[in-house]
């Protein structure tokens, strides 16, 4: 099946999710199915999923991240993609 998003390595979520560990964020969890195929980052608390602009919905979608806060992201540098899901989660956080 020929892809029409980034995946794998190409996708920016790896890296995003690489910074988010060195910079001591491990509440950031990363799902990574179909050899890079399927990317999506999340938290359990709060319950939230993060999807990229472009990328595919999937069954996994539905059946993990049902109940979960659905944010998707602008593709950006793994920086600000990082600064941006902290801020969901702390405006999330604000108004629990």
């Amino acid at each position: 099946m020929p892809w029409k998003h980034p995946i794998g390595e190409d996708h920016p979520f790896p890296e995003v999710y690489r910074l988010a560990q060195k910079n001591g964020f491990e509440q950031l969890e990363i799902v990574n199915l179909y050899e890079g195929g399927l990317i999506r980052l999340y938290t359990r608390t709060p319950h939230v999923v993060f999807k990229l602009k472009g990328d595919p919905g999937s069954a996994l979608d539905r059946q993990r991240f049902d109940y979960a806060t659905k944010i998707t992201l602008t593709p950006s540098t793994a920086d600000q993609m990082l600064r941006d899901i902290i801020a969901h989660l702390t405006e999330l956080d604000v108004g629990s």
